[in-house]
């Protein structure tokens, strides 16, 4: 018997959707939500030092980029140095409808890569 495997379908996120979706989840790494060339990021932070940057693809008046145009983007962040820690590009979280889960696992990745050198993440400040 085949399985009928369902296509990723494009989801509007709203920025009251990933605020509810990052401050429910992640209450513990106290979500501070910002604005950077034109689009909104959360840091979580996990020391006074690191976060990780969850880039939204959603604009400071609250529209969410279009269809293949942009997507979540998910990075550990030096928080005194204002840039990424480690080198190439973001993860991504693709905006379809198992967007949640996504970029929980993203976020859970970053928490672990940062949890395994933590002395390491911590000195490059």
């Amino acid at each position: 018997m085949e399985k009928q495997s369902m296509a990723a379908t494009f989801t509007q996120i709203s920025l009251e959707e990933m605020h509810q979706f990052l401050t429910r989840a992640f209450r513990a790494l106290h979500p501070k939500q910002n604005l950077s060339r034109g689009e909104i990021f959360y840091d979580l932070s996990l020391s006074d030092n690191v976060a990780i940057r969850v880039w939204t693809s959603i604009g400071p008046h609250g529209q969410a980029a279009g269809i293949g145009s942009d997507a979540i983007r998910v990075q550990l962040f030096g928080a005194k140095l204002n840039r990424p820690l480690m080198a190439g590009k973001a993860p991504i979280v693709k905006r379809t409808q198992n967007w949640r889960d996504s970029l929980k696992d993203r976020i859970e990745d970053m928490m672990e890569a940062y949890e395994e050198k933590e002395e390491y993440w911590e000195s490059r400040q």
